[in-house]
């Protein structure tokens, strides 16, 4: 049954959507954790459901921050700020280098921070075309100089670009990565990832998927749920 909106004057859609939005996202994390503790579904089903609630999620603080709601130094941001930054001093950011940000979603709050760290270069690609769209517009009403392309990972041409930076949920990342493989060479690799007690929300890598690369280092930090791999083509 569709519920029928009632929105008086002094609200706007977003509004509206946010303030329903918040049972429906209550209720659904809860029913999705629930099920995943008791084993009624299974992972691929479970990362299917968690990846729509986050994408809901993400909608949400794109069209609040392009309305001036909420601002880049947000508590949410502030945390993705964080780990961009301990991203960029492992593998030596600075404004000179060009980042390409892969899987960037309808709220790239990773490829923001890593403009506002390091002053640099930085590109999204993205294969749904709603997310490209919110970003193109978060950008223009924030007036930074992020671009964002519409592409699938394993068709891309990745020359050029210093360092190269996978979403945790970006896929199938084995193809991506051999894509990245055959066109660009010199660049440092960023893989998100997470550990095997996280598998059953978000896809993970393992190491020895990994071929063509070696493993130079991972980044962790306490307050991300996931990890990022650094590599290097062999």
């Amino acid at each position: 049954m569709i519920k029928k909106m009632n929105i008086s004057q002094s609200e706007t859609i977003l509004d509206y959507a946010i303030t329903e939005g918040k049972d429906l996202i209550n209720d659904r994390s809860t029913r999705i954790l629930t099920s995943i503790e008791s084993g009624e579904i299974k992972s691929l089903q479970a990362k299917k459901f968690y990846e729509e609630f986050e994408t809901y999620c993400e909608v949400i603080e794109c069209l609040k921050m392009i309305q001036g709601k909420t601002t880049i130094s947000s508590p949410q941001i502030a945390r993705t700020l964080k780990f961009a930054e301990l991203e960029g001093i492992h593998t030596c950011m600075n404004s000179n280098s060009k980042i390409l940000f892969i899987g960037s979603g309808p709220f790239p709050e990773s490829a923001m921070s890593y403009y506002t760290k390091f002053n640099c270069e930085v590109r999204c690609l993205d294969n749904n075309i709603v997310a490209v769209a919110l970003s193109e517009k978060l950008f223009e009403a924030l007036n930074l100089p992020i671009k964002i392309t519409y592409c699938d990972g394993r068709y891309f041409d990745y020359k050029g670009y210093t360092h190269i930076i996978l979403a945790v949920l970006s896929r199938p990342k084995e193809e991506i990565l051999e894509r990245i493989r055959q066109t660009n060479n010199d660049a440092i690799i960023i893989c998100r990832t997470v550990d095997k007690d996280k598998e059953h929300i978000y896809p993970r890598i393992e190491q020895k998927n990994l071929r063509g690369f070696k493993l130079a280092k991972e980044i962790r930090s306490p307050e991300a749920i996931m990890y990022s791999l650094i590599l290097n083509t062999i």
